[in-house]
């Protein structure tokens, strides 16, 4: 299985989160919480953005004002957007926040990975096993996808892709 896509909260602007199954890293502070029957719903806030996500669980995680770190699916049901939460840690060091902040603002995944396509592609377009092996990434196959459902890339045949120029 592949990693968790790590963004800003304001990238889930892009509709095509919502629109694919892929999975998300984000991280800030719970700024909202409420208990219900046999499940949660709350708002993090990364400074960027803010999004609600649901944890299907009665058992509380995380608090109100926590720095929290949140791996989940986009969801939506009837108009609401939301993050499907698989995992949800409370953040205690403050220190590891800052490398993640550092981390996701040099991250640029998705030019790296078309700048590989663009580098293996023979003119029959580049074959997605070998740049899911020479990119490094765990979450190259959705960085793939996410680039395929935005229109950046195109399958020529099965299993080989090439960069829309």
């Amino acid at each position: 299985m592949t990693g968790a896509l790590k963004i800003r909260i304001s990238a889930l602007s892009d509709e095509n989160f919502w629109a694919q199954d892929s999975k998300v890293h984000i991280v800030g502070t719970v700024v909202q919480l409420q208990a219900n029957q046999g499940w949660q719903q709350g708002i993090l806030d990364d400074g960027t953005g803010i999004v609600e996500f649901r944890i299907f669980s009665e058992r509380s995680i995380v608090s109100l004002g926590d720095q929290a770190r949140i791996i989940g699916r986009p969801r939506i049901f009837g108009v609401t957007k939301y993050i499907n939460t698989n995992i949800i840690k409370k953040i205690d060091n403050p220190n590891w926040l800052k490398v993640w902040q550092l981390e996701v603002a040099e991250q640029k995944p998705e030019v790296n990975i078309l700048d590989l396509i663009r580098n293996l592609d023979d003119g029959q377009g580049a074959s997605i096993e070998d740049i899911i092996s020479k990119s490094g990434l765990s979450n190259a196959y959705e960085l793939i996808s996410y680039l395929k459902n935005r229109g950046d890339v195109f399958e020529t045949r099965p299993g080989r892709i090439k960069v829309l120029e």
